[in-house]
């Protein structure tokens, strides 16, 4: 019997670092961005990274060292595609900053960085908040994952 992956949100309540609520997926969800640094387009020095979580003002992600370059907090990166849910395709073109890295040598293969959207416009903001809080709704039973739209065309 196959297992029914369900995303997992957090509320802001209680915590004070946090601006925004956010969506988490698991690895099954296969949620992929890819990165490249501002101005340079080539394929080969990518950074591919899985999608843990995002909200309205940024993402956490995890990626394979061995296939990827490293990351430093401060890094700014532009999201060149995401693939895997197409409520999300329109982050792609969007800077980032890299806010924390979490690479410690006991993660033989694995590391993780969270990242900030930087300069976003209104509608992006929007889709994001909407994608955020229809899921919410979700998780706690208010609607049903057949309810839910795709947003990918609004922007």
């Amino acid at each position: 019997m196959a297992r029914e992956h369900r995303r997992q949100v957090v509320s802001t309540k209680g915590k004070a670092n946090r601006l925004y609520p956010r969506i988490f997926f698991s690895a099954e969800d296969g949620i992929v961005a890819s990165f490249s640094p501002p101005g340079n387009e080539n394929e080969q020095e990518r950074l591919v990274a899985r999608v843990m979580d995002v909200s309205e003002g940024g993402m956490g992600l995890t990626f394979n060292k061995k296939e990827n370059g490293k990351v430093h907090k401060g890094d700014r990166l532009i999201v060149v595609k995401v693939e895997g849910e197409s409520s999300l395709e329109k982050i792609g073109g969007t800077e980032v900053e890299v806010k924390w890295v979490m690479d410690h040598a006991l993660l033989e293969h694995t590391a993780g960085f969270g990242c900030q959207f930087m300069n976003t416009d209104e509608g992006l903001r929007d889709l994001l908040r909407e994608f955020v809080n229809l899921r919410l709704l979700e998780q706690e039973g208010q609607i049903s994952s057949e309810g839910l739209l795709d947003f990918s065309d609004l922007l």
